[in-house]
C-alpha cells in the first residue's frame, strides 16, 4: 500500500469591517496513514457452519503527521496541534489561547514502555 500525502492549505481572510485588525489564516498538513509493506492477517469469527467464519484484513505499520492551526486576531482565536506517529509510538503537542490571554501548550508522548505521558506549559499573564 502506498503512502498518501495530502497537502491543504487554507487561507481565510478575516478582516474586520473597520480595518484594524490584520487577517487571520488556518493550515492544515497530513501525510500518512502507513508506511512499508502490507500484511495479511485472518481474523477468526468462530464456525458460523458455512465456511465463513473468518475475515480477511490487511495492516501495515502506522506512520502519519499531522498540522493544523487556526489563528484569528479579530475573535482572539489562536490554537495549533501536531502529532507523528512511528508505529507504536506517538509525539505531538498543541497550543491554545485560553480566554485570559494565557498560552497553554501540552507536549506528549504515548509508547508501550511509558504508557501515556503529558506535560502542561503555560506562559503570559493573566488578565
Amino acid at each position: 500500500m502506498s503512502s498518501y500525502y495530502i497537502t491543504i492549505v487554507l487561507a481565510v481572510m478575516s478582516v474586520a469591517s473597520c480595518g484594524h485588525y490584520p487577517p487571520g489564516y488556518s493550515y492544515a498538513k497530513f501525510s500518512g496513514p502507513v508506511s512499508g509493506p502490507e500484511k495479511e492477517i485472518v481474523v477468526s469469527h468462530g464456525d458460523d457452519h458455512h465456511g465463513h467464519g473468518h475475515t480477511v484484513d490487511y495492516v501495515a505499520k502506522p506512520d502519519y503527521h499531522f498540522a493544523y492551526g487556526v489563528e484569528d486576531p479579530k475573535s482572539k482565536v489562536s490554537q495549533s496541534r501536531k502529532e507523528t506517529r512511528h508505529g507504536d509510538a506517538v509525539h505531538g503537542e498543541y497550543s491554545v489561547v485560553d480566554p485570559d490571554g494565557v498560552l497553554r501548550t501540552v507536549k506528549y508522548t504515548a509508547d508501550k514502555k511509558n504508557g501515556f505521558q503529558a506535560e502542561v506549559i503555560t506562559s503570559g499573564t493573566d488578565k
